[in-house]
């Protein structure tokens, strides 16, 4: 008697949807059933391979899925080549016999041992993990070896650079007391008084003497007119002019004079007093005598830089006298030559 579907279903097996030619006793039902009954039989060596596929046993019901609520068969996915596993699989792939297979399949085959190999001991561990820290945190650093002779170069260039630091203290300090020296002489009684009017007198006395110099010249290479009523009255004029000149090229000689001695015996003076306020060799036998000469020296030094000033201006000034003198010679040969000349006028030789 057929089953009914819902009979098979509940039997656990899944109904196949056949075709209505299958309902009859055609020829197509014949032919299902004699490839039924013709199913080949399986050797072990297959059964062994796969199990499940090859004994005849039917596959999951996840292999045909059902839809039970509206009874409609949905063909599954097609089954995957079985794989082949075990030991057949490698005898087949490695063209190894089987029993060989199965012999050696617990045994282990130990790769030699060199016997010059290292031994792992935990003193070779500790000596690997100090190696690879060593490799990961950078590259380890020598100390370098100490050499005397970079030692003693070392040594060499720091004293010479604490000598040229103190050398180079030195020479500001002695610059900065040279400008103060000076400028202690400049306001001194002697310098603030008498200096800039002896300096200022020079300079004005230098313009005056170019400009009554050029009118002698233009004077004796002119003759005056006859004519006027006192001709000879502009020699005389002339020759008041270049004595004057004289006078205070002589008074101006004088003070430059009077200022160089003086700011002379003020060096000299003070070279003594810091002479004596300088220690005593006796009571600091420490004490450099060059240091004594030194700073007499720069005391010198800074004060004739003040008289050099002033005693440039000498040979200037004697100069210019010796021009004055020439111009009084040279109006005073002219008023002679202009004096005969009126006399023979006159005596009417000429």
């Amino acid at each position: 008697m057929p089953q009914s579907s819902s009979d098979s279903v509940s039997r656990g097996r899944i109904p196949v949807a056949k075709p209505l030619a299958a309902a009859g006793d055609g020829p197509t039902a014949q032919t299902a059933s004699m490839g039924a009954e013709a199913k080949p039989q399986l050797s072990a060596a297959a059964i062994l391979a796969n199990p499940l596929t090859n004994t005849g046993i039917e596959p999951p019901s996840s292999l045909l899925a059902v839809d039970i609520a509206t009874k409609v068969p949905r063909q599954a996915d097609p089954p995957k080549a079985p794989l082949k596993q075990g030991a057949k699989a490698l005898s087949e792939e490695t063209d190894t016999p089987l029993h060989v297979l199965e012999a050696n399949k617990n045994e282990f085959v130990q790769p030699p041992v060199d016997s010059k190999a290292p031994q792992d001991t935990p003193e070779r561990r500790e000596d690997e993990s100090l190696a690879h820290s060593s490799t990961t945190d950078g590259p380890s650093v020598v100390p370098p070896t100490a050499d005397p002779l970079q030692k003693e170069l070392d040594d060499l260039e720091r004293q010479v650079t604490q000598d040229e630091t103190a050398l180079a203290d030195e020479k500001v300090r002695y610059d900065s007391e040279r400008l103060i020296e000076f400028c202690d002489e400049l306001g001194s009684n002697l310098f603030a008084k008498e200096a800039p009017a002896v300096m200022q007198s020079f300079m004005s006395f230098g313009e005056i003497c170019e400009r009554v110099e050029a009118e002698a010249l233009q004077l004796a290479m002119t003759t005056p007119s006859l004519e006027s009523e006192e001709p000879l009255q502009v020699y005389s004029a002339m020759m008041d002019k270049l004595d004057e000149l004289q006078e205070q090229a002589s008074k101006l000689e004088s003070s430059i004079l009077r200022l160089t001695k003086s700011a002379s015996g003020t060096t000299s003076s003070t070279h003594s007093l810091e002479q004596e306020s300088l220690p005593n060799a006796s009571a600091d036998k420490d004490h450099d005598d060059k240091e004594k000469e030194q700073l007499a020296e720069d005391a010198v030094t800074a004060r004739e830089q003040i008289i050099g000033v002033f005693a440039a201006c000498l040979p200037v000034l004697r100069a210019r006298k010796a021009n004055l003198s020439m111009a009084q010679e040279l109006i005073d040969s002219a008023q002679e030559n202009f004096s005969l000349a009126l006399r023979m006028e006159s005596l009417g030789i000429a």
